[in-house]
């Protein structure tokens, strides 16, 4: 995020998204490391993803200030109409970052208390899990490529996982 392109905004536009795909890899890879310690019991993956996160957390502070630089800017319409959105979506993958450390944390309580799955029940929670980060994939496809079809594929595989988990919030 180089202070100098904001002279040239639609260059420092073209910066801040390639900073929040990476941002994104780094909420899936937490998100992936969080998914198999839940899994496997492997307390070691709860570090990579702390540090993860707190990436995710600091590209969140250094893209949202670079944004707000951006919107100083004299700016064509088509580029402010990306300013919100791109706001929108680093808050959206900071809380990938934030739901990957509390799955961090319910896998430890399952680790503690010794709970076991039924292989049904592990078998959809892993079948969600390859929804959820298929769909991941779709986004960043979509966002940096400005894919609409990919876009389309993660709102439709939204769907199917929230159409799976009703099921698990009926008991709440």
């Amino acid at each position: 995020l180089e202070k100098h392109l904001l002279e040239t905004p639609p260059l420092a536009l073209e910066q801040s998204k390639k900073e929040i795909v990476r941002m994104l890899g780094l909420a899936g890879s937490a998100l992936r490391n969080a998914f198999d310690m839940y899994m496997t019991g492997n307390t070691a993956l709860a570090g990579k993803v702390h540090r993860r996160e707190e990436a995710v957390d600091n590209l969140q502070a250094e893209i949202t200030r670079y944004l707000i630089d951006i919107s100083m800017e004299g700016l064509e319409e088509e580029d402010a109409e990306k300013l919100p959105v791109f706001i929108h979506s680093v808050n959206d993958i900071e809380r990938i970052g934030d739901n990957a450390e509390n799955i961090v944390e319910l896998a430890q309580r399952r680790i503690d208390q010794k709970l076991d799955f039924t292989e049904m029940a592990s078998g959809e929670l892993t079948a969600m899990f390859e929804l959820a980060s298929s769909m991941l994939d779709d986004v960043c496809t979509g966002f940096s490529e400005g894919d609409g079809d990919s876009a389309r594929e993660a709102l439709e595989k939204e769907r199917e996982l929230n159409m799976r988990s009703e099921p698990l919030n009926e008991d709440k």
